[in-house]
């Protein structure tokens, strides 16, 4: 019961059983909130500073690049056949070469997605069709 509250095949019913009353669900009925974060450091010798772009240097140059993410998502599916995806995705990246124009750079990004089927899939009993048959069975 608690698979098909879910948004899943019932585990009784058989996940190869056809499907009458449209689709199975789309998506999850259950929030699914990801998180993922990473931090990075590469340093990089030049052997010839001329030809890289660093500029001349009487001394050994070390190229260090920092690279730092932290994204976060939040999906959801509704008994409607509706999914909701929110996602918030931050980069930042440094560097200590002089060439590099916009230095720390960050980029981050916000999207807000919102689906509704229309013909495949659509409707309630469509998308609640495994917990009928999970409460009857």
């Amino acid at each position: 019961m608690l698979r098909a509250k879910a948004g899943s095949v019932a585990h009784g019913l058989g996940a190869s059983q056809a499907v009458i009353l449209g689709t199975s669900p789309q998506t999850s009925f259950d929030p699914i909130l990801v998180v993922n974060a990473d931090w990075g450091r590469a340093s990089i010798p030049i052997n010839n500073p001329l030809s890289s772009g660093v500029g001349v240097a009487s001394q050994a140059f070390d190229l260090i690049n920092y690279n730092a993410y932290a994204n976060v998502s939040y999906t959801q599916g509704f008994h409607t056949g509706t999914s909701v995806s929110i996602a918030f995705d931050n980069l930042r990246s440094s560097t200590n070469s002089p060439a590099t124009i916009f230095n720390p750079a960050v980029q981050s990004t916000f999207a807000v997605t919102i689906q509704q089927p229309l013909l495949n899939g659509f409707g309630i009993l469509a998308n609640t069709r495994y917990i009928i048959e999970a409460k009857t069975l």
